[in-house]
């Protein structure tokens, strides 16, 4: 059967908020057709400044090409559990040139959503990438497409990502030389 991911969420005092999504859970359906076999993994779940959740995540389709398998997405949450229907008319964002780690950061400036992955290369090389994006859910203009990929070494997983005050992106990763 399907995996998919479900968000729940819980008051100061430990009790379930069942006014958050349906009954205290929003479940992430969103990548995978209703007649396919899938499976879902979060890579990164973290609330915005104006309390928006937002989640990076893959979807395996098994019955896919693997091109399409592992393919970051990103979707945004208003704070009641349900998505966004401002942020790419509630539908989940594909991020280019982002796909294969089961790891994610989130980060945000002047409003967007900054996000640092990995992708395989030609070669089989992981590279860093990163991507920002618009209130609206579409990639914004940051380095002219959206993204930016850099390599570290032989390979590349984004671990960490810090915003410097002056708008700078610091992302830190493991690389290997083997």
């Amino acid at each position: 059967g399907n995996h998919f991911l479900e968000l729940a969420a819980f008051q100061a005092n430990g009790q379930r908020d069942l006014s958050f999504g349906t009954n205290g859970l929003a479940l992430v359906k969103k990548g995978c057709a209703p007649s396919r076999k899938c499976d879902f993994m979060l890579a990164a779940m973290k609330v915005s400044p104006e309390g928006e959740i937002v989640i990076a995540y893959r979807v395996r389709d098994w019955n896919g090409s693997p091109s399409e398998w592992e393919k970051t997405r990103v979707l945004r949450f208003l704070p009641t559990g349900e998505p966004d229907p401002t942020f790419n008319g509630g539908n989940e964002l594909v991020v280019p040139n982002m796909a294969k780690q089961n790891e994610a950061q989130i980060g945000f400036r002047d409003q967007k959503i900054v996000l640092a992955g990995s992708n395989r290369m030609q070669g089989g090389a992981d590279d860093i990438t990163v991507a920002e994006i618009s209130r609206d859910g579409s990639l914004s203009s940051f380095n002219h497409s959206g993204t930016f990929s850099f390599k570290l070494a032989k390979e590349a997983v984004a671990k960490s990502l810090a915003i410097q005050a002056d708008g700078k992106i610091l992302v830190s990763g493991l690389t290997s030389t083997n």
